[in-house]
């Protein structure tokens, strides 16, 4: 799945009102940023029982890296979507060029990726007082905030981004069939 046909998948489980789509991405961004870096820097879960899902970037904690990275990317998605950027400016990464499998650079690369998606609140909250779009700035901080999320998968085992994107789109359709899009929580 490319990011192109994501965002077109993403229409389809937005659940907000198309009036406050722009807060509600950037918002939305910002809390799942957080959420990501709550879950890259946290302790495995001690509850499993084989070693290796226990070490860090195990598979169970890989596993919750990779759905906090989806719901960051659902939001990102929606972000490109509603200011109507080119979405194949956005996932070209040369990823081979960093190294695997690293922890700290993990952890420096969600830091990144919240400071982006924070400057994009902050840019909401001027454009808002000043009445102004500041498109240029959400465009470069977004595009910060995919290249961020692309290297923190990188880092943490999950070597290609579609396989973040098409498990949170499974998770979300999944959710959608169920009528409990809507809520809070990942176990719903």
């Amino acid at each position: 799945m490319d990011f192109e046909e994501y965002i077109k998948l993403t229409r389809e489980t937005a659940i907000y009102p198309e009036s406050y789509e722009r807060n509600y991405v950037i918002h939305g961004l910002v809390d799942e940023a957080g959420e990501l870096k709550e879950t890259v820097e946290s302790k495995p879960n001690r509850k499993s029982t084989s070693s290796v899902q226990r070490s860090r970037f195990g598979g169970l904690h890989v596993k919750q890296i990779c759905d906090e990275l989806g719901d960051v990317m659902w939001y990102a998605a929606r972000g490109v979507d509603h200011f109507e950027f080119d979405p194949e400016r956005f996932i070209n990464a040369n990823l081979k060029q960093f190294t695997p499998m690293n922890q700290e650079a993990a952890e420096e690369e969600t830091d990144k990726l919240l400071l982006a998606a924070a400057r994009m609140n902050g840019n909401q909250k001027k454009s808002v007082r000043d009445g102004d779009n500041r498109e240029n700035r959400f465009n470069r901080n977004l595009k910060k905030v995919v290249l961020k999320a692309q290297k923190v998968a990188h880092h943490s085992g999950i070597f290609d981004l579609r396989v973040v994107m098409e498990r949170n789109i499974e998770k979300l359709f999944d959710r959608k069939a169920r009528d409990v899009l809507q809520g809070d929580g990942d176990n719903r």
